[in-house]
């Protein structure tokens, strides 16, 4: 099921600094968008705690629509895995958002963290000599 549109919801309304993102930032070792850091050389991320990446990692652009709450705007979800088996707790958290009109501009740059990603657990994965067991349990659910 992955972070409901309620849970979305109750993110922007609880959270009081829930970050308006303003574009990739570049670190010596990371990229960062929001509060979640991409590792630029390894198949990691962090957000407080570091974790590595499985083949489900990757952002998502949500809709922010409620109306009844005065929320227009576009969020961006980061899922974790492909692992839904506690709905009550999803495997993907909000990081941040933009205004509606920004939405080409982010599209833009989840394309490219997602891209790393990709190419940097593949890096990770080979430089150890094939996935990690708890990576390729948590994908198999």
């Amino acid at each position: 099921m992955g972070l409901s549109d309620e849970m979305l919801k109750q993110a922007w309304k609880d959270w009081p600094d829930f970050p308006r993102l303003d574009g990739i930032h570049e670190l010596d070792h990371e990229y960062r968008l929001g509060l979640l850091y991409v590792h630029k050389h390894e198949g990691r991320y962090r957000f407080g705690y570091g974790f590595d990446t499985s083949e489900g990692s990757r952002f998502l652009k949500r809709r922010m629509l409620f109306p009844d709450s005065g929320i227009d705007a576009w969020g961006v979800v980061f899922r974790q895995f492909d692992r839904f088996d506690t709905p009550n707790d999803p495997p993907e958290f909000a990081i941040g958002w933009v205004p509606v009109e920004q939405g080409e501009e982010l599209d833009g740059w989840i394309e490219f963290l997602n891209e790393q990603l990709v190419v940097q657990r593949q890096r990770r994965i080979k430089a150890s000599g094939g996935p990690p067991a708890s990576a390729a349990r948590a994908d198999s659910y």
